[in-house]
């Protein structure tokens, strides 16, 4: 009896993981510039990677400052309106020349 609640208690966080569930956080929002332009002078991050939803409804910007690893996660919401999802620290992603132009300009 003792495994099988040992077995059923081990399997219930397994199970529970896919459940669907609603999150409430408050979001920072801003022009996409202003959020860029914030970023990397007071964290001197600049943007590393970008990815994009396969019918463009979700497009997200990863930037990174490479000497501290520090990160932030941002989703744009419009062309000119990005949200501040997530940040961090630890990124082994590294800096290309060629993203930070596409976002800079």
């Amino acid at each position: 009896m003792k495994k099988l609640l040992l077995a059923m208690a081990c399997a219930l966080p397994m199970a529970s993981t896919n459940a669907e569930f609603q999150l409430r956080k408050v979001l920072i929002c801003d022009e996409k510039n202003k959020i860029l332009e914030s970023l990397s002078e007071n964290f001197q991050e600049s943007p590393v990677w970008t990815g994009f939803s396969p019918n463009q409804s979700t497009n997200v910007i990863l930037t990174e400052n490479a000497e501290t690893g520090a990160w932030t996660l941002i989703e744009l919401i419009n062309p000119d309106v990005v949200c501040v999802m997530a940040v961090g620290e630890g990124s082994r992603h590294k800096q290309t020349d060629t993203i930070k132009n596409k976002f800079t300009t």
